[in-house]
């Protein structure tokens, strides 16, 4: 699947990545992402497969952004130095 994909390509720029594929409610998985302290989100469905684009959520500080998957890396590793 592309989401596969994606969470490939972040591994490989040494972000850990988990791809959940439960049928919880997408609430239900940002409420055990963030009890879990995971930073970052990024929900992925067939809206995101066609168009490269995804939005990632940031958890601690509740903003959001559209970014083409290209340059995910670069904003995860940017948001999380700006700390």
């Amino acid at each position: 699947s592309k989401a596969m994909q994606l969470a490939s390509k972040l591994r490989e720029q040494d972000i850990n990545t988990s791809v959940n594929f439960s049928d919880k409610k997408l609430g239900d998985q940002i409420k055990a992402a963030d009890k879990s302290s995971i930073p970052f989100i990024i929900p992925y469905g067939e809206k995101e497969a066609n168009t490269d684009k995804v939005v990632i959520k940031h958890l601690k500080s509740h903003s959001e952004e559209e970014l083409d998957v290209k340059t995910v890396a670069n904003y995860i590793f940017e948001t999380l130095c700006e700390r």
